[in-house]
């Protein structure tokens, strides 16, 4: 018996089927998919969101068992192989397998194939390689076959707070404020930045993404940079940087002071760090910083990124901050148009921002400059914090 799914659009179907091509014919990250996806759609409302994400997700967890229902051959579900109607396909043995009717869209078939009579083999209803079946079989025994469910569950996503642009409770705050709600890691003690999300929602359209305030990064990759202890000044070296999860929890940690490279065999991935790394501005430091000036620009320029460099400030409960050290903003001006190109006044979109923005003449990307010690702009800052117990603050 199948029962009707509302509102299916055929714009959610369609992105669907999209991100699983890029996924299993592209080898694309899901996540980096689905997140590019939804960003895409800002007039999505909350349910097609979670369905499109949904349905994603689990089609990626269960690909190799609804190919197999879907009489899709192996062969034929990977890679440059997969066509578009094989993905339809493979969807439609997963919706009619959840229950659902198809939707008369023409890019569905009119119905799915008969479900096969036969059990599938084991690797194939985990939906994992043979090779690695075989494995785990090998090495647990009789607890492969729960522990194999056990894995076929959804993980729990976890969130690394960023304290460079807040603290922890003004994340979860800023979170909650979209109607996310979190809570402490497993382990506070070793994971004293970890946030744990009660319910799996899309996060890219958040202010607290948007802000920088988090990353995505799982809570066992999060013991890796205080294990290191790294310190500000120093120089690190990440050779499996993969899409940066470990590396901006580094430059964290370093408090933004100091050279951090990261390495990666898949420039995809280097790519997507890229990306995440604009969220990290750059705090100038005289004696420390400035043989980064000239390339970290020339860098977001070619790839049309905002870079903001802020003066260094005393707010720091360390007592770290010194006078000398603040290298001025008018100096980093200097230097950029000295070494890389002419910069263009940009005319503030709020009078009230703290940042003074740049374009270059000849060139893509911006460049902001936040001058709290040389130019204070009290007198036209209308921003105000709110902590997360309650009590308000006049400085950002």
């Amino acid at each position: 018996m199948t029962v009707a799914l509302p509102k299916l659009h055929r714009s959610v179907l369609t992105a669907i089927l999209e991100a699983v091509h890029a996924i299993f014919g592209g080898q694309a990250h899901a996540e980096q998919v689905v997140d590019e996806a939804l960003r895409h759609q800002p007039k999505w409302g909350a349910r097609d969101r979670r369905l499109f994400a949904h349905s994603v997700y689990e089609l990626v967890r269960w690909w190799r068992l609804e190919a197999w229902r879907a009489g899709v051959p192996e062969s034929m579900a990977m890679g440059e192989s997969l066509s578009p109607e094989a993905c339809a396909r493979i969807w439609s043995a997963w919706w009619s397998h959840q229950g659902f009717t198809l939707p008369p869209f023409p890019e569905i078939p009119a119905a799915a194939n008969p479900a096969p009579t036969a059990a599938p083999p084991p690797a194939v209803a985990a939906s994992v390689p043979d090779w690695l079946y075989d494995l785990g079989a090998a090495a647990s025994g009789a607890a492969w076959p729960s522990l194999m469910t056990a894995l076929n569950q959804p993980a729990d996503v976890f969130l690394r707070t960023n304290p460079l642009r807040g603290s922890h409770d003004q994340a979860r705050a800023a979170l909650a404020a979209d109607g996310i709600i979190t809570e402490p890691g497993p382990d506070p003690a070793r994971h004293p930045l970890t946030l744990r999300l009660t319910q799996r929602r899309s996060l890219a359209t958040t202010a607290a993404a948007r802000n920088g305030l988090f990353e995505v990064q799982d809570a066992g990759s999060q013991e890796i940079a205080p294990f290191l202890n790294p310190q500000p000044g120093e120089l690190i070296i990440d050779s499996c940087a993969g899409s940066g999860g470990k590396s901006l929890h580094l430059a964290a940690l370093m408090k933004n002071q100091g050279r951090l490279i990261a390495m990666d065999i898949h420039p995809w991935k280097l790519a997507a760090l890229e990306k995440r790394a604009v969220r990290v501005n750059a705090v100038s430091i005289r004696g420390l910083t400035e043989g980064e000036i000239v390339p970290l620009a020339r860098f977001c320029s070619a790839h049309g990124f905002h870079l903001r460099f802020i003066e260094f400030m005393p707010l720091d409960a360390e007592a770290g901050w010194s006078e000398p050290q603040v290298l001025s903003g008018r100096e980093v001006r200097a230097i950029l148009e000295r070494e890389v190109g002419p910069l263009v006044a940009v005319p503030p979109h709020d009078p009230g921002q703290p940042a003074v923005d740049y374009r270059w003449a000849a060139g893509a990307g911006r460049v902001g400059f936040i001058d709290p010690v040389t130019q204070p702009f009290c007198d036209r800052c209308d921003r105000l914090r709110l902590t997360a117990d309650g009590q308000f603050r006049n400085c950002l």
